[in-house]
């Protein structure tokens, strides 16, 4: 036989609790196993439907709880606005986080402002070559030369080179130009 009564006392961390019931001068256990597998948790001052049995001990237990149908939808309101309110405070954190990343990401990737100088010929002369630069400094034989290059330039710009034995334009032949 089905009897209902009022959660008094819940507690949640053991998940037990008693019903009051108008008929009895005892309270009623119930255990958290007794309510439908899936449903919302039990508060106090809710109306129930449930079995009586006694335990291995004799006591009054709770079996086969139903919830009265008037409080399923106030305890599906209470969760969905519980569950829409963190959602709601979510998508907004999110927003500003990916905002404020990408502010920052562009900061670094972009490059500082520079000023704007005046256009000088100076500044569009072309990249000199690959090619090292000479000076005249007052060698004048094949062994004090690094290249057939720095050869050839001594050759051509320094005074009292003794570098072409055979006078045809082409010093160093035996080390560096041959």
């Amino acid at each position: 036989m089905r009897t209902q009564g009022k959660i008094i006392k819940w507690n949640a961390h053991k998940g037990y609790g008693f019903i009051r019931v108008p008929q009895q001068p005892d309270d009623v256990f119930v255990h958290i196993s007794a309510f439908p597998r899936g449903s919302t948790k039990p508060r106090i001052g809710e109306q129930i439907s449930f079995e009586i049995r006694k335990d291995r001990d004799g006591r009054m237990r709770a079996e086969n709880v139903q919830r009265a149908s008037k409080s399923i939808p106030a305890q599906r309101r209470s969760n969905t606005f519980r569950s829409d309110n963190r959602s709601s405070l979510t998508l907004p954190v999110v927003i500003i986080l990916i905002v404020v990343l990408a502010y920052f990401g562009f900061k670094v990737m972009t490059p500082a402002a520079t000023t704007l100088k005046p256009f000088s010929p100076a500044d569009h002369r072309p990249a000199a070559s690959n090619r090292k630069i000479f000076v005249c400094d007052g060698r004048t034989h094949c062994s004090q030369m690094t290249s057939c290059e720095e050869a050839q330039f001594f050759l051509r710009h320094c005074p009292d080179t003794k570098m072409d034995g055979n006078n045809d334009g082409v010093p160093c032949e035996q080390q560096w130009c041959n």
